[in-house]
């Protein structure tokens, strides 16, 4: 049984360094599509692109979306076009559970005896898991869009028409390239 004390504590610490280590990490910054995350476009005819984002849990969905129209502008301008109208949009939600660990392993020894005569003495554990831990829940966002591209000058009957460059503007200020190193 002493055996096994260091190494329910390694473990114990090693989840909490996992946490704390997620804990730490930062939102995805804008950039092309790396381990899953990020931006992507794909030409699907000669006026149109899908174009999407994918953040990671730390990413809320606001930032998600701003990043895809960010990149749809980035895409009509490198196209030679000057509008762009989301043709088809669409955000997937996947949301995680994950238990936290709340205790910490407890060691105990007690006992009693029946009669005045006779004594015992009992051993026992706890992982302390049903107290203190609770259900975590995680949630990443991706969006996809079908653009249609337009060299310009916007069409009156189009009012969904949205000028590249404004959203550039607009949106550039928010932006995150890359993250500090932590």
């Amino acid at each position: 049984m002493r055996g096994s004390v260091p190494r329910a504590w390694r473990a114990a610490m090693a989840g909490g360094l996992l946490l704390l280590l997620a804990a730490c990490g930062h939102p995805t910054a804008y950039q092309p599509e790396a381990d899953g995350y990020g931006y992507g476009e794909q030409q699907i005819a000669e006026d149109r692109f899908r174009v999407s984002f994918s953040g990671n849990s730390l990413t809320d969905r606001v930032t998600v979306e701003n990043y895809l129209l960010y990149r749809a502008a980035e895409v009509t301008l490198n196209s030679g076009n000057e509008y762009f109208v989301i043709v088809t949009k669409e955000t997937e939600k996947e949301t995680r559970e994950y238990n936290t660990f709340g205790g910490y392993p407890r060691f105990g020894y007690y006992g009693y005896g029946c009669c005045p005569s006779r004594s015992g003495i009992g051993v026992g554990f706890s992982t302390g898991f049903p107290y203190g831990g609770s259900t975590q829940r995680t949630s990443k966002y991706t969006v996809y869009a079908d653009i249609r591209v337009i060299p310009g000058p916007i069409p009156p009957s189009d009012e969904n028409a949205l000028r590249a460059i404004d959203v550039i503007g607009r949106l550039g200020n928010s932006i995150v390239r890359e993250y500090p190193e932590s």
